[in-house]
């Protein structure tokens, strides 16, 4: 009878570890995939640059949206709102339908899932990814170039309303987002010199 009972608790003991595995296999699908940075390294930072301090209604500026401090950059996404009244996007590429920015390298476009403008409702919507073989990005580079058009003399802001980075295992690489501010706006009148 002492066999019996030692076989019993044997299978008693395998079937408890593989309860105990089953439970944490689903713990670990169910918990979200996000990445959160070891102690004392700052988040990256999504930001815009403006080509230009001083801005003259009717001219073009060039807004970049760059990115500093990130580790393992591999897609980014975001959607900005911009005032139309003030600012209108210039198309990046005439000759697809719609209006576009214009991408920069950083991550390496090669696969662009959106890039929409409406110049009605004042918003840029940007998706892109790099294939499996490029390495992913690390420290400061320019995502992407938008042109816009100036229309009136008066502050106005381009800013983030979403932004996401993920790595090439699709977990998010944390991120805080700076709006851009233009604030100089200038209407030069012609001189009429008799």
């Amino acid at each position: 009878m002492k066999p019996l009972l030692h076989f019993r608790r044997t299978i008693y003991l395998i079937g408890s570890l593989i309860v105990a595995g089953m439970g944490l296999f689903l713990l670990m699908v169910a918990m979200p995939a996000t990445a959160s940075q070891p102690a004392g390294v700052p988040n990256a930072v999504v930001f815009m640059k403006a080509s230009a301090e001083e801005i003259v209604v009717g001219d073009e500026i060039t807004v970049t949206v760059r990115i500093s401090d990130v580790v393992g950059l591999f897609g980014i996404q975001f959607t900005l709102n911009f005032s139309p009244a003030n600012l209108q996007v210039i198309d990046a590429n005439p000759t697809k339908a719609g209006v576009q920015i214009a991408s920069a390298d950083c991550p390496e476009p090669e696969i662009k899932v959106k890039n929409v403008v409406s110049n009605t409702a004042g918003t840029i919507e940007y998706a892109v990814s790099q294939l499996g073989g490029t390495p992913p990005v690390d420290g400061d580079c320019a995502v992407a170039h938008i042109r816009f058009e100036t229309l009136e003399a008066a502050s106005t802001s381009v800013r983030f309303a979403e932004w996401l980075l993920s790595d090439d295992d699709f977990n998010e690489i944390p991120a805080d987002a700076v709006d851009l501010l233009l604030g100089d706006f200038y209407v030069y009148l012609p001189t009429v010199i008799k």
